[in-house]
């Protein structure tokens, strides 16, 4: 067994429809270039993978498909003779052991699949034991650095997380330059490939680099202004350097784009909080009352801006509707009665004060 083995991260904003739209390029771009000779495939799933890595093996080498399924592994298998590939072999697995030789791959390829182990460490030993000399291990995960990404956290990866488990076992992580080097060239090649970009960009982020993440995603946003993901992590790049008052208006796209989106819309609350733009603020919340009515968070937020806003009539409409969900909700009856004050319904407001407040005898 080598002394040390290379891991390499990959890592990028691809949603699920990406990864099952444009896998073909993504490999040619990102992945062919660490296959070669004898590969193994830890969590094959149905294949689709396999044969692609079968056809960049070629007769010479060979792809080990690994997995916890027997059903899957005998899809895969009717797959490689669909196909005509004899450089296809399955093996089945166990949460913390490959089942392969000592010194029987040049490759291991996790693709969204290291974060979903109950076992990590156990695997990356049998792994790290079944690498030849020199041998790679490669993950490819949603990166956590990036929350734009529309998959939940327990569903992502960091680079740090990846370093501190994997060398641990006595990997190295060693590629994240290198594949930084390739993404570059890729995108010089194919400058409206956003995913490639937003790697690129994440990789400046987390090697504390964020002025040359500015200008990827400022190049990027020349070509395509309207996409919500590249607004909001170009306002979160710009924060980092401080030029906070500027991100204002990518934040503002994004929602334009996404009336939704909440992260850029909890970001633009904060703003207009601290800029005394309460309207604005009430205003921006709208969309996400509207998409969960069932949220009085947001409700009750909105009403608090209506009143701060001057709006005591809309704060009041508001404040009525969330007293009635919850009629034992003495802040509500607090802030209800002092929009009643604000337009000057003097009686009805003294009545909830009354109401509300503890009696005196």
């Amino acid at each position: 067994m080598a002394d040390t083995h290379e891991i390499s991260y990959i890592g990028g904003e691809l949603d699920l429809f990406a990864l099952a739209k444009n896998w073909k390029g993504y490999i040619k771009r990102e992945i062919s270039r660490y296959v070669t000779g004898d590969v193994l495939e830890v969590g094959a799933g149905s294949g689709y993978m396999t044969t692609r890595l079968a056809a960049l093996v070629g007769p010479t080498g060979r792809v080990s498909a690994n997995d916890l399924q027997p059903q899957m592994l005998q899809i895969i298998q009717q797959k490689a003779r669909a196909a005509g590939l004899s450089n296809v072999e399955t093996v089945q697995g166990t949460e913390t052991d490959a089942r392969l030789p000592e010194n029987a791959i040049d490759l291991a390829l996790l693709v969204d699949v290291y974060h979903e182990m109950w076992h990590p460490q156990e695997m990356l030993r049998s792994l790290r034991r079944s690498l030849k000399p020199g041998g790679e291990l490669v993950l490819v995960e949603y990166r956590k650095e990036d929350p734009t990404i529309p998959i939940k956290p327990e569903h992502k990866m960091s680079v740090a997380e990846a370093k501190m488990e994997v060398e641990a076992e006595g990997f190295t992580l060693a590629k994240v330059d290198e594949a930084l080097v390739h993404l570059q060239n890729a995108f010089r090649i194919y400058p409206d490939d956003l995913g490639t970009g937003m790697a690129i960009s994440q990789i400046y982020l987390v090697s504390g680099r964020p002025a040359e993440a500015e200008k990827v995603l400022a190049s990027m946003l020349e070509r395509a202004p309207d996409q919500r993901g590249l607004n909001y992590s170009y306002a979160q790049v710009l924060t980092k350097l401080g030029r906070g008052a500027e991100s204002l208006k990518y934040l503002e796209r994004a929602v334009e784009v996404d009336p939704t989106f909440g992260l850029a819309i909890q970001q633009l609350v904060e703003i207009y909080q601290s800029t005394n733009q309460w309207q604005k603020a009430a205003e921006v919340l709208q969309p996400l009352i509207n998409d969960d009515p069932t949220n009085l968070d947001f409700q009750r937020q909105q009403a608090f801006f209506y009143l701060r806003a001057g709006m005591a009539e809309k704060a009041r409409a508001r404040f009525a509707e969330l007293l009635a969900a919850d009629p034992k909700d003495t802040r509500t009856q607090y802030y209800l009665a002092e929009s009643l004050s604000d337009l000057e319904r003097y009686d009805e407001a003294d009545k909830i004060y009354r109401r509300s407040s503890p009696d005196p005898n």
